[in-house]
């Protein structure tokens, strides 16, 4: 099984690529064509971005475009490439690859398939945490910490749970378990569901995606008490009304 990297780009022009990803790209070219496949916005654009950013010109013709006009036509081989092992490399003109673009697409059918998910570094742990999701962000709302009272804290997440656009949750890691439970609370009972998007410890060593739907919050509970402590910063995604359905599945 291959996996999905999301490689973060300069909007100002004539800014280098991050050292990480740029370190990432060339072994990745080394390693040989056959073996990953690089995904870029525009055709133009993104071969004179690569040249730019000092990468190997002998790969600018295997660069392929990925955008709104070959997305439907790309998708399914893009998918396939990843279960078979390849490694992919997706890049946008400027900005995170995934958010408020098609890429976000291609991460909900990576999901979907199991296949692994991660991003070279990107400042901003909102915003990486909706690309990686998947879900759909033309509208989201954000709420930093939680109310620490617990009745007021419960509150806020059922005023939450009745929005229908996608919601994104920070607060302490000690509170995890607690907010969970409280989620799981709110759903029962309640006509369909909400898939949930938790993403621990980002850009770290121990990096873990969660993505589960309302009705197997006790399951991931358990889940998490097995396999984590609370020590894990998180960012919880909590999907729009009317999401697919869709089992919750672990990226380690």
């Amino acid at each position: 099984m291959g996996q999905l990297f999301l490689i973060p780009t300069p909007i100002a022009p004539g800014q280098m690529l991050e050292s990480t990803a740029r370190t990432m790209l060339i072994k990745a070219w080394e390693q040989g064509p056959a073996s990953s496949l690089f995904l870029i916005e525009t055709p133009k654009a993104g071969r004179a971005q690569w040249a730019q950013f000092g990468l190997p010109r002998e790969a600018i013709s295997h660069l392929i475009a990925y955008n709104e006009q070959t997305r439907q036509e790309l998708l399914p081989t893009v998918i396939q490439a990843l279960l078979q092992g390849k490694t992919v490399y997706l890049m946008t003109d400027g900005g995170l690859p995934a958010f408020m673009d098609p890429g976000a697409e291609l991460v909900r059918a990576c999901h979907e398939h199991k296949i692994c998910v991660r991003a070279t570094p990107f400042p901003n742990s909102v915003l990486l945490a909706l690309a990686l999701s998947g879900f759909p962000h033309q509208q989201f709302i954000f709420e930093g910490a939680l109310p620490r009272e617990s009745q007021a804290r419960l509150q806020a997440l059922q005023e939450y749970w009745r929005r229908p656009s996608t919601v994104v949750l920070l607060d302490a890691p000690y509170r995890l378990q607690k907010i969970l439970q409280m989620l799981l609370e709110i759903s029962m009972g309640r006509v369909g569901h909400r898939e949930i998007f938790l993403a621990l410890d980002l850009q770290s060593n121990a990096e873990r995606h969660l993505l589960f739907s309302s009705q197997d919050i006790s399951s991931l509970q358990k889940e998490l008490d097995r396999q984590l402590n609370n020590k894990y910063e998180f960012i919880l995604v909590i999907g729009p009304l009317g999401l697919e359905h869709q089992r919750w599945s672990a990226q380690k």
